[in-house]
């Protein structure tokens, strides 16, 4: 029987401007651009905009499930590209 997942929402810890920034230049930047236009993956800027805090949350944490289960918003992604 498959465990279920359960995202909890919580604050996140406090963090400077440039330690997002880091993250984001190590992690997403070879993919994702705020504002420059689409690479690999979608420009970033409004995203909060177009998928909710749940989504993003999940899509963050537990990717390879979304992926599996064909989330229709990848599929979307994936026909665009």
């Amino acid at each position: 029987m498959p465990v279920p997942t359960f995202v909890a929402f919580a604050a996140p810890p406090a963090q400077s401007s440039e330690a997002g920034e880091a993250i984001f230049t190590q992690k997403c930047s070879g993919c994702h651009t705020v504002g420059q236009g689409d690479k690999v993956g979608p420009d970033l800027d409004g995203v909060t905009r177009r998928r909710n805090a749940e989504w993003l949350t999940r899509w963050l944490l537990v990717q390879d499930e979304m992926l599996a289960e064909e989330d229709p918003f990848w599929l979307f992604l994936q026909d665009s590209s």
